[in-house]
């Protein structure tokens, strides 16, 4: 596949559980950055009409939101028999890849560090949760995979939330395919788990195993298997965070308590309220993250990375750009 609808596809970047993921560009914008990520989705999944509708559908929903912190998604559409979506090219790596890489370079990663990620993240949910529609109806739009594996730090510092793929709004909910849940087991909320209602307190529990995995550098529901991070989480066999790591501050622990409630209505009610408190109480212990320390740990951690990014796009849009040949002089 060498383009998808009006854009050049310069190489492959990664092969995921719905589609794979390219780096393009938009033709005709040769000499300039141009640059999107493409999600095309995996040809098995595409047998249904009802999934393809829905993950469309979502997609496009998706594409209203306009937030620092949220990928932003500029186009959903199909190609024959290919749909796809363009969205913002994010030159970075996983908070997963980010943890697992600084912990095996013994790089520090204070808390200050996991309180600002989280204020971010929980920024760019809220813009989610928030959406309207045209006519200022509230669509109940609820992520459902907030995971380390979707918060992506770019290699500039800035944190962005990715994949709309699995998120429902409340609209779409009874035309959703049945089956096992979607997700990561050890950061679902025990009411996804179990089929039951849910609104944006399910995205604040999964924020809050995320939080809990940046601040004591273990998971919050651990387990071998997927059925075993389930059966904690149903639960409520959460060790208090204090006991991982007895300097956390008393706020952090009570923040942690709050979004990792069993009882929807005991969590925060929502992703600004969260906010709130983190930014509450950085205030209070003068702490910050100063511009720059965070793009630093990313360039220590991954400059071969980053390098070789470079090198793919500069390889990939040369022979897009490169002229072709002419026809060889006729014979006469």
């Amino acid at each position: 596949m060498r383009r998808i609808g009006q854009y050049d596809i310069l190489f492959s970047l990664y092969t995921g559980g719905l589609g794979d993921i390219f780096v393009g560009r938009a033709q005709g914008l040769a000499g300039s950055d141009g640059l999107v990520a493409i999600k095309v989705i995996h040809p098995h999944l595409c047998a249904g009409d009802d999934f393809v509708d829905i993950f469309l559908n979502e997609a496009r929903l998706a594409s209203g939101v306009r937030h620092a912190n949220v990928c932003e998604v500029f186009e959903v559409d199909t190609d024959g028999d290919h749909p796809f979506v363009i969205c913002e090219l994010i030159k970075g790596q996983s908070l997963s890849a980010v943890l697992e890489t600084a912990a095996k370079r013994n790089e520090p990663f204070p808390w200050e560090f996991a309180a600002d990620i989280a204020t971010q993240t929980a920024k760019g949910l809220h813009a989610i949760h928030e959406l309207r529609s045209d006519r200022g109806a509230p669509l109940g739009l609820v992520h459902k995979n907030v995971s380390p594996d979707n918060i992506l730090i770019s290699y500039d510092g800035r944190i962005k939330l990715i994949d709309f793929g699995v998120a429902y709004a409340r609209k779409l909910l009874s035309k959703a395919p049945r089956g096992s849940p979607k997700g990561k087991a050890g950061y679902m909320a025990p009411e996804l788990l179990l089929g039951r209602p849910i609104d944006r307190r399910c995205d604040i529990f999964s924020l809050g195993a995320v939080l809990y995995l940046m601040l004591t550098r273990q998971p919050a529901f651990p387990g071998a298997v997927e059925t075993e991070r389930m059966r904690r989480v149903l639960s409520n066999g959460l060790v208090p965070a204090e006991q991982l790591k007895p300097d956390l501050p008393d706020t952090l622990g009570y923040i942690l308590d709050r979004c990792l409630a069993h009882e929807p209505r005991t969590r925060f009610a929502n992703a600004a309220v969260f906010c709130s408190e983190i930014e509450t109480f950085c205030a209070s212990q003068g702490a910050s993250v100063p511009t720059g320390e965070l793009t630093d740990l990313m360039h220590r951690l991954f400059a071969a990375q980053i390098q070789s990014l470079k090198t793919r796009i500069i390889t990939g849009a040369r022979s897009l750009d490169r002229p072709s040949s002419p026809p060889p002089p006729s014979r006469k």
